[in-house]
């Protein structure tokens, strides 16, 4: 679906399924624009990882983007994923203006960015 559209600037899907590819096929799109904003809850993320993520965000998001995404993991697990994605963020984005990036626990503490 997301390869339809390449000039897409804010993305919010929600129950979005990962499996084992994702990552992978994620980081094969090509977009014309980079994100403003990027909200996902991603409902059975059990291949998930906070690395290949942030090389889809590296490529694709500007860097006022703001990010929201809602995982299915255990609190420990969430926040090992904030830290890595916030540690990858400052060692990338080295101005003043970085993407804001927030991991919440999917059902708990669920939003999304209002447009």
């Amino acid at each position: 679906m997301l390869k339809m559209l390449p000039k897409i600037e804010d993305l919010i899907v929600s129950n979005f399924w990962t499996s084992k590819e994702t990552n992978t096929e994620l980081l094969k799109i090509s977009f014309k624009n980079k994100f403003k904003t990027l909200s996902l809850k991603l409902d059975k993320n059990f291949h998930i990882d906070a690395a290949e993520i942030f090389k889809f965000l590296k490529k694709n998001a500007c860097s006022t983007c703001k990010i929201y995404i809602n995982l299915k993991m255990h609190r420990s697990l969430l926040d090992s994923f904030q830290k890595t994605i916030d540690e990858n963020i400052n060692a990338f984005w080295r101005g003043k203006e970085k993407p804001y990036f927030e991991a919440l626990r999917y059902k708990d503490d669920c939003k999304t960015f209002n447009l």
